[in-house]
């Protein structure tokens, strides 16, 4: 039964990347042929392609590869994927936030290191490597795992239970990066709210709170599948939101 749920999930998988890079050839060639030409829309559904492109050649290593760099690959591409395309369906608003442009910038940022080392600990098998005490702060994590296992091309060990016990350091860098994620977005949930963005100020006063509840439960109910989907959805939620706002 788990080998016949695996093999649906990888059909629609494929299903939807096709259908994705259908759309991104159909507006690649809107863009190229409108008169006058859509040069910045263009540009980006160009880059689209590029990533499509790119995730379907790394999709041939996603079934068989062990090392995290693979999977790492698949979770960003997908996630810039979701960026070009909220920023080709948000109009551009002449100075409506220019006052949190550093703060936007730095949210941007921020929530696609801690993306990152999502993907870097769910592909490393470290979700359960510490448990939220004291072995996950940061000078335990960094004598139990050492610096070297944040690399990504280094296939994880893993140990009886199945976990990657020398993965504690990127869970814990994981869990640090959410407080530092949380610190910026709340403020720049203020600063949207000043700038009369209401309605996105609320949405990522939500969302954040949902994810942080998500991000707790997910180690406190051993990593089930359903709420590891949900997590990865209200990264790519907070992601657009951010996004829509610059």
């Amino acid at each position: 039964e788990a080998q016949a749920d695996t093999a649906l999930a990888r059909l629609a998988h494929r299903i939807t990347a096709s259908t994705a890079l259908l759309l991104v050839i159909t507006m690649l060639l809107i863009c190229l042929g409108s008169k006058p030409l859509f040069v910045r829309e263009g540009l980006m559904a160009l880059a689209l392609l590029a990533l499509a492109l790119f995730l379907a050649v790394l999709g041939w290593w996603s079934s068989t590869a062990r090392v995290p760099a693979v999977a790492m690959g698949n979770l960003l591409g997908g996630f810039l994927m979701l960026a070009l395309c909220v920023r080709l369906a948000v109009p551009e608003r002449a100075a409506s936030m220019a006052g949190a442009r550093g703060m936007l910038v730095l949210a941007a940022l921020l929530l696609t290191a801690q993306i990152a080392l999502g993907g870097l600990t769910s592909a490393s098998y470290a979700g359960l490597a510490c448990s939220g005490g004291a072995d996950c702060a940061l000078g335990e994590a960094v004598q139990q795992s050492g610096w070297a296992s944040l690399s990504p091309w280094r296939e994880p060990v893993l140990g009886a239970t199945g976990g990657n016990p020398a993965g504690a350091l990127a869970n814990s860098l994981h869990r640090h990066a959410a407080l530092m994620v949380m610190l910026v977005l709340l403020p720049l949930a203020w600063a949207a709210w000043r700038h009369g963005r209401r309605r996105t100020a609320v949405l990522l006063l939500v969302l954040l709170a949902a994810q942080i509840a998500a991000g707790m439960a997910l180690s406190a109910m051993a990593l089930p599948l359903p709420l590891a989907l949900l997590h990865n959805l209200l990264a790519a939620a907070l992601l657009a939101a951010v996004l829509s706002l610059a």
